[in-house]
């Protein structure tokens, strides 16, 4: 269909050429996307032309014609031929006698025993418990690794083969031919692989019908330190370049209908190649949006020579897969594969068989995502206190750097980001797997609307036993708010943080009997134990003794108000002794630069960007005020911070800072709506301060009370134990 639209538009271009250059480039351009095999754009640029042109019956008909294009097959048990037809394969299935286990790491070594025992513990650290390990030595020469390796022969949880160097196809071939498990992943012994990465990879294989490989993002690390987001594979793209990582996973019995790795391709390029010819069976390859491969890079490898000769490599390619590179009709069937319905309602059941038990019972803990930001510093502390009674799986619902992410992982929990790596219809299903192989008694979610939405679903399958608590932030009525209120009986318990969130849950029908009132707590040492340093942290920062530091700490996001805070700082006019500083990052960055640039504050204001809690600790002894300027707060874990230092605050009135700051003694408070009006608070109440012996009170009252660190810890562990 697509071949003959491309003729006739072909045609009709040159004849309309002869009246518009621009038509018939018009038609040029859509017959280019068909050679390109670009169908879905070409579908969407004739779609918006056929709602011009024709009755809603002929475009439905086009639109059932167009679904039709689609080729559906199902990788576990078929796969094109030469020439695209589908055929079956050879069928076998986990757990069988010819694959017991469900996944197999080859890892083939030629002289690189000095990094080889970190990538086995990176395997051994994975979720999945039916798992092996194959390790080949090509023939390594250097007497270091020959050593390990006869000690690594000795490992009952190793399988060790040795041979002469046959370059890294043939070894890999050697290693999958004695595999046992279903899937197999090819690790380089110089790489390594987060702990999440083979569960993630399998369940993507899984959920999706048509895919044939799965692969993450990559962190390169060693002398380069960056993230290749790689793509999902398209045949078309991969005749140019490859866009897909070394370790990715696939089935085994893929790898048999191929004939393996190529050994032809001894020098480079064998797995782009292997890559292409998987592409053939009719097979997809998925990406993961989160860099669970670690890629080392250090100095000289085999990858640089493979670039040296890459039209050589190139050419090896080519003749090894004729059919591809000469058959644009083949390739064109290849990138139309979609999965064959109906989709497998216990798609993760053998997944979760597979996955390592544990001693405790699982907590699962629920977040749109991993931020700097005070909500994640204070799930972070919650979480250190709940060790003790569960095993933390965390889960993210939503993109986003999840910068947080290696200081959650230091708790000792797993965490699995579902956008990037499950698509939407499958999410259910793959929390219920999380629920079910974790072993999850309890959950604790906090600023995630989607799980919320979704939890009555949840509770009437793998979660009916579980008990779910949700921690409330704020009361503004947002949709997490909402949400929460909706979620009715499927939700057991509400925990705000804030006397205000707990009254708004109040107001809009949640039982007060169902709501915990939980304060947030630091632990106020460490913050103590830097205002001892605030002559020093001035010095370094060039202040004067007359000069008066402001600073304001938050996201640089629409409802903490930053650029509120430039104004302010303007307000002050001609106090050229005043000087101020701002610390975090987000979305409004541009914005607040150029307000500051705007008025002319470049030499009053500085941007810090993210400073951890020591950095942090040590400006809030700097500074003479913390300024607050938020549309929106429960009980920002900043002001506690402060008022442990000893530095006074002056902040918008919002959520509970009026219950943990007393007006005039500790700082000053304005109405929410109006941030400016501290520009004429502040320099009141710094006129009348009494300088160190102020601090030290205020340092005293707040260690004497009831926000510490210890505190709160013991708050949720008695409420999640209660449930």
């Amino acid at each position: 269909m697509y071949r003959c639209l491309a003729l006739g538009l072909r045609a009709a271009g040159t004849f309309a050429g002869r009246f518009s250059q621009r038509a018939r480039g018009s038609s040029d351009y859509v017959a280019g996307l068909i050679d390109q095999g670009r169908y879905t754009e070409v579908d969407a640029l004739l779609g918006h032309v056929a709602k011009k042109i024709f009755r809603p019956a002929r475009l439905n008909a086009f639109s059932r014609r167009n679904a039709l294009a689609r080729i559906a097959i199902d990788a576990a048990t078929e796969r094109f031929d030469s020439t695209g037809v589908i055929i079956d394969k050879q069928k076998w299935r986990y757990p069988s006698e010819d694959a017991p286990l469900l996944v197999s790491v080859v890892i083939p070594c030629f002289n690189y025993g000095r990094y080889l025992e970190e990538a086995i513990a990176s395997v051994r650290s994975q979720t999945i418990s039916s798992c092996e390990i194959i390790v080949v030595d090509d023939g390594s020469t250097e007497a270091a690794t020959r050593a390990l390796l006869d000690r690594l022969a000795d490992d009952p949880g190793l399988h060790v083969i040795r041979q002469d160097n046959q370059g890294l196809p043939t070894a890999r071939n050697n290693g999958i031919a004695v595999a046992k498990g279903e899937y197999v992943c090819c690790l380089d012994a110089d790489d390594l692989i987060e702990p999440t990465y083979l569960e993630c990879a399998i369940a993507v294989l899984m959920a999706d019908r048509a895919a044939g490989f799965a692969y993450s993002y990559v962190r390169m690390f060693g002398d380069v330190s960056e993230i290749w987001e790689t793509r999902e594979f398209d045949i078309q793209q991969a005749l140019i370049a490859n866009f897909t990582s070394v370790a990715a996973v696939f089935r085994r019995d893929d790898w048999r209908e191929v004939g393996g790795y190529s050994p032809v391709m001894r020098g480079g390029f064998e797995d782009w190649e292997f890559w292409i010819r998987l592409g053939s069976l009719g097979r997809r390859g998925r990406v993961i949006a989160q860099p669970l491969f670690l890629h080392r890079r250090h100095g000289r490898t085999m990858t640089h020579d493979a670039k040296d000769r890459q039209e050589e490599l190139q050419a090896r390619m080519r003749s090894l897969n004729p059919e591809v590179f000469e058959n644009a009709s083949l390739r064109r069937r290849i990138r139309r594969v979609t999965a064959k319905p109906p989709r497998d309602p216990a798609a993760f059941a053998k997944l979760s068989s597979a996955i390592a038990s544990r001693n405790k019972p699982g907590l699962l803990v629920v977040v749109p995502w991993l931020r700097r930001g005070g909500a994640e510093v204070l799930l972070h502390s919650i979480l250190q206190g709940c060790l003790s009674d569960w095993q933390v799986t965390l889960v993210t619902t939503e993109d986003d750097p999840h910068l947080m992410r290696t200081e959650f992982a230091a708790l000792d929990s797993e965490i699995f980001h579902l956008h990037g790596t499950i698509d939407p219809k499958d999410r259910i299903a793959f929390l219920s797997h999380i629920a079910t192989s974790r072993r999850v008694t309890h959950v604790l979610s906090s600023g995630s609307a989607w799980f919320l939405s979704n939890l009555p679903e949840l509770k009437r399958g793998a979660l009916a036993s579980a008990r779910v608590a949700n921690i409330l932030h704020n009361e503004v009525p947002d949709s997490t708010f909402r949400a929460a209120v909706a979620a009715g009986a499927a939700l057991d318990r509400h925990i705000a943080v804030s006397h205000r969130t707990a009254t708004a849950l109040a107001s809009a029908g949640v039982s007060p009997a169902r709501t915990s009132e939980i304060s947030n707590g630091i632990d106020a040492g460490p913050w103590r134990a830097a205002a001892s340093h605030r002559a020093a942290s001035r010095s370094g920062l060039g202040l004067l003794e007359a000069d008066k530091l402001l600073l304001w700490v938050g996201r640089f996001a629409p409802e903490k108000r930053p650029e509120a805070f430039v104004h302010l700082v303007a307000a002050l006019g001609d106090k050229t002794d005043y000087r101020a500083i701002m610390v975090g990052e987000g979305p409004l960055e541009p914005a607040v630069d150029a307000a500051i640039a705007r008025a002319g504050l470049g030499a009053r204001v500085s941007r810090l960007g993210h400073r951890d809690a020591s950095e942090l600790g040590l400006l809030l002894a700097a500074a003479d005020m913390l300024v607050l300027t938020s549309a929106i707060e429960g009980l920002p874990l900043v002001v506690l911070e402060a008022l442990a230092v000893g530095c006074p605050v002056a902040a918008t009135n919002v959520g509970d800072i009026s219950r943990v700051l007393q007006q005039g003694a500790d700082g000053v408070l304005v109405d929410a709506g109006q941030p400016l009006a501290l520009s004429e608070a502040i320099p009141g109440f710094l006129a009348t301060f009494a300088g160190e012996d102020q601090r030290s009170r205020i340092r005293e009252r707040f260690h004497a009370g009831p926000h510490t660190l210890p505190s709160m810890q013991a708050s949720y562990l008695a409420t999640l134990r209660a449930l």
